[in-house]
């Protein structure tokens, strides 16, 4: 099990309406937040102290501490508010709204056009994950996954599959690879895979 350290965000000294009993809960507004209600005092009155997570990973208000993101079950809502204050404002809106599209994050190493799974043209290995972070944003953020030993990724599938049912056309050196040799990428096990790909595909 993955087990982070954690970032303090802020504390907040009065009593907070939400706190129900001591204990870790998940930030409503963010899977990537979560609060823990402690009494500092020992006076029966419940303070609320705020975390952020590390960067890539979510809080797992099962397990109570922060994950990788396709191992925590978070399904924050954002609230939209919509003003209309002139009726020739509700047409522009609406143009708005058709004229949003996917934005691929200014800090990712592989291009994201829309949410999905996508191979890595220099290591069969390996590929790419594109989610929206955070909800509601359009932003994609790639993230890079290894299938485990003995499988490589099939591009046809989308999936991991056993080496010996999937064709790697690609001849792995150290130049080819460079592009993605410093990028930090989530190792998944074989236990792993059904309900990964579960989640992340559609066929």
């Amino acid at each position: 099990m993955l087990f982070l350290l954690l970032t303090l965000a802020s504390f907040t000294s009065a009593q907070s309406p939400d706190c129900p009993s001591l204990g870790f809960f998940p930030n409503p507004a963010s899977c990537e937040k979560f609060y823990r209600c402690v009494d500092m005092w020992g006076i029966g009155s419940l303070d609320r102290v705020d975390f952020d997570c590390p960067p890539g990973t979510s809080f797992d208000s099962k397990l109570l501490y922060c994950n990788w993101p396709m191992l925590v079950d978070c399904n924050v809502e954002v609230e939209v508010v919509e003003v209309v204050e002139e009726e020739e404002d509700v047409e522009d809106e609406d143009v708005v709204e058709e004229e949003m599209s996917w934005t691929s994050s200014p800090i990712n190493v592989f291009e994201c056009t829309a949410p999905g799974i996508s191979g890595n043209q220099n290591d069969c290995h390996k590929f790419w994950l594109c989610k929206e972070r955070p909800t509601g944003s359009m932003v994609l953020e790639s993230l890079l996954y290894r299938c485990p030993d003995g499988y490589l990724f099939s591009s046809s599938t989308l999936r991991c599959a056993k080496e010996e049912d999937v064709t790697c056309e690609i001849e792995m050196n150290e130049n080819n690879d460079s592009r993605t040799l410093d990028v930090d990428f989530i190792q998944l096990t074989q236990k792993q895979l059904p309900a990964f790909f579960q989640r992340w595909t559609t066929n």
